[in-house]
């Protein structure tokens, strides 16, 4: 009873079309919750509600016992037929590369719907997601989803069902490749996809096949004669032209896994005459200057260019060129793009602050840079000029800029005990609503009374150490394939009757419409029978026919 209760309940769960059916509604549920997330939180779709909760509850019941069922069913198989070709057949399996491709093709387009933390920062998607959300993704890994674990173990799993379908595939075309080509009886020409008959003017056999040969070798056929019969064939090679596409396919993927692994991709942002720090090199890169170049007659921005020049360890110049947003600056392997370009108010922006006590008089006027303290000695206090946001917004209690345009500017400041270093407060001061202050337990107002910041520059470094062996694998993938598609292993059998001068052609091609191809053969042979025969040949003729009286 249990068991035919277990076996029911296996029947349900492990059964293709549940399987499928609670999968895609969980993918459309989680691609939902990546593009809407004010709409359908995350922490509602993963865990914010029964009913959710159950869902993937449900849905990891069922794949695990579809797992087991196969598991199972891979064993008994094992135990029939050997490890080593179960083995083999679990990795050749064509299902399973088809749902490791599917499963990489929606990672992909996860990561098109969810911003990623490489060209983002952490304070950008806590707002737009807000800090639970984010927290959900973030444990999820959504946010470096081609960082993430799970995404190198489907990656290796896929590599692995790559390389044994290739070199399955490997075999099967050398085997191919080294089979000969042989006779066939002159009645199983006819049966063959295209055939023809032709009847020979009367000429000896030996002038026949001869001129056959030579219509079949110009068309680029490779010829030889086998008990009599002529066979020609051409291009047996394209049988490898998809198989070099498979190993060109591994090489790329494991030269883009080093560059992900390896390599980085990181913004910065500069200032006229900083030197940025290039890493795991002996050399830095002077920022000398930067400019933008409008449209002719407009005020719109054309293109942004940085003048960079390449310092050695010794302190030389070694090289000086500029980068523009499609045209790279490269030296040693790394290459400095153009992506922005502005005036940096989050990272260097320098305020200028009065401050007044409970009566509303003036204690001072402080300035200070984004990063740096004033000290206030009559009050005893030390003051941390913590943060500006030009565009200042709120999300869920999380502050961040909307834009880079001064919309909205605001300071954050925190102030301490001058001697101890105990924090005593903190406030957001808002230039264009000065009153508004959230100073708590303190009778100090901070007003923004002036600001500016210096131009920045901003660069994306990339260094990228398996993109030139993808590039060139990529390259071999297109040839091949383009190989596979337009071109075709052909064989062409040829009998010469000698008693009747008949001759039958058959011919096939491996792939593809053998028929124009066939036809061309046939006229040229016709056009080579009916030429007329050279002195040579004629003398043969003659001392034939004196030879048969």
């Amino acid at each position: 009873m249990i068991r035919q209760i277990v076996r029911d309940i296996e029947a349900v769960f492990a059964h293709p079309w549940t399987v499928y059916g609670l999968s895609t509604i969980g993918l459309i549920g989680a691609l939902v919750s990546f593009s809407q997330p004010v709409a359908f939180p995350p922490t509602l779709a993963f865990a914010g509600a029964w009913y959710t909760l159950l869902f993937w509850l449900v849905l990891g019941f069922s794949l695990a016992v579809a797992c087991l069922k196969w598991l199972r069913s891979t064993v008994q198989d094992a135990r029939q037929k050997g490890w080593g070709r179960t083995l083999n057949r679990v990795l050749t399996s064509i299902p399973l590369g088809v749902g490791l491709i599917a499963i990489l093709v929606l990672i992909g387009l996860i990561q098109t719907f969810v911003p990623q933390l490489d060209f983002n920062r952490r304070v950008d998607l806590v707002a737009q997601y807000g800090p639970d959300n984010f927290e959900v993704l973030n444990t999820l890994g959504v946010f470096q989803i081609f960082g993430a674990w799970y995404t190198y173990v489907i990656l290796g799993v896929f590599l692995v069902n790559m390389t044994a379908c290739t070199v399955k595939r490997l075999k099967a075309s050398r085997n191919y490749v080294k089979r000969p080509m042989t006779r066939k009886k002159p009645k199983a020409l006819h049966n063959m996809p295209n055939t023809a008959t032709i009847e020979a003017p009367t000429q000896n056999a030996v002038t026949l096949k001869d001129r056959v040969k030579g219509a079949l070798v110009a068309r680029r056929y490779g010829v030889r004669e086998d008990e009599g019969q002529i066979l020609a064939e051409r291009r047996r090679w394209e049988r490898y032209a998809i198989d070099v596409f498979h190993v060109a396919l591994i090489v790329a993927i494991l030269a883009l896994g080093i560059t992900n692994f390896f390599g980085y991709n990181t913004m910065t942002l500069a200032h006229e005459g900083d030197l940025i720090e290039i890493p795991n090199r002996d050399f830095q890169v002077r920022v000398d200057e930067f400019w933008s170049e409008n449209y002719k007659g407009t005020d719109r921005i054309m293109d942004w260019k940085t003048r960079l020049t390449v310092i050695d360890a010794q302190g030389n110049e070694v090289k000086t060129g500029i980068t523009e947003v499609n045209g790279p600056f490269s030296h040693g392997g790394i290459s400095l793009f153009q992506t922005a370009m502005g005036e940096d108010w989050m990272n260097a922006a320098t305020a200028t602050f009065r401050v007044t006590n409970a009566q509303g008089d003036t204690i001072g006027e402080y300035e200070a840079t984004v990063g740096e303290t004033f000290r206030m000695p009559s009050e005893g206090l030390e003051v941390e000029f913590n943060a500006f946001l030009p565009d200042f917004a709120l999300s869920e209690g999380v502050a961040y800029s909307k834009t880079q345009r001064l919309n909205n500017p605001a300071a954050f400041v925190i102030a301490r005990d001058a001697e101890t270093g105990e924090r005593l407060f903190r406030t957001w001061s808002f230039s264009k609503m000065p009153q508004m202050q959230n100073v708590v337990d303190s009778n100090y107002k901070f007003y923004l009374e002036g600001f500016k910041a210096p131009q920045f520059t901003g660069l994306e470094m990339s260094w990228d150490p398996g993109v030139p062996v993808a590039y060139s694998a990529f390259a071999v993938m297109i040839v091949m394939l383009v190989g596979n598609l337009m071109l075709s292993h052909q064989s062409v059998w040829v009998h010469v009757d000698e008693s009747t001068g008949r001759i039958t052609v058959g011919g096939r091609s491996r792939k593809g419409d053998f028929t124009p191809e066939f036809e061309k053969i046939v006229a040229g042979i016709q056009r080579e029978l009916a030429r007329e025969p050279a002195a040579s040949e004629g003398d043969a003729l003659a001392h034939a026919s004196k030879g048969g009286s």
